[in-house]
């Protein structure tokens, strides 16, 4: 499984690295838990893994609102889409 992850942070935080540190999605079954994401001071985590899913988790209610607003029934929540992803694994 390959996984990416992408944050966006506002321009006026400033951004320390921890090379000892650095977030890491593969092997993290915390990127499957709603309210968590790696950086702290992250405004959005986008994480693509498989080149067929794409998680995006928000700190902002407003733009999870518009997000879920525009993409629709395309937007399910972490929850939902964790519990049918692991049902499809358990049954292959």
């Amino acid at each position: 499984m390959t996984i990416f992850r992408f944050i966006a942070i506002p321009y006026n935080i400033e951004i320390t690295i921890d090379e000892n540190a650095i977030p890491l999605a593969e092997g993290n079954e915390l990127i499957w838990k709603n309210g968590n994401l790696q950086y702290p001071d992250a405004a959005i985590e986008i994480i693509c893994f498989d080149s067929g899913y794409t998680i995006v988790k928000f700190t902002d209610e407003r733009l999870s609102a518009k997000f879920k607003a525009y993409f629709g029934d395309e937007a399910i929540e972490l929850e939902k889409f964790t519990s049918k992803f692991t049902k499809i694994i358990t049954t292959k």
